[in-house]
């Protein structure tokens, strides 16, 4: 995937956070999913920033059953992750 996540835990490892970064720039793909969001359209590289994401999130929690998981994205990021 072109946009990036990152993991981090609680010194006690009872809190995840898995952090959604958005547009990158200096990423030509990337300017168009964060284009075509903003127009209202799902674009095909916007429905894979959302499976890799869920895949993402599937993966952690079967690893972590009784840990806190919290997730946080910046906009294009997190608009990816509702539609």
């Amino acid at each position: 995937m072109v946009y990036q996540q990152n993991i981090y835990g609680s010194p006690d490892n009872s809190q995840i956070v898995l952090a959604f970064k958005g547009t990158d720039p200096n990423n030509d793909k990337n300017l168009l999913a964060d284009a075509a969001l903003g127009a209202g359209v799902n674009s095909a590289l916007l429905g894979a920033y959302v499976a890799d994401a869920e895949q993402s999130l599937q993966t952690l929690s079967a690893g972590n059953r009784d840990v806190h998981i919290t997730l946080t994205a910046t906009l294009l990021a997190a608009r990816s992750l509702s539609c």
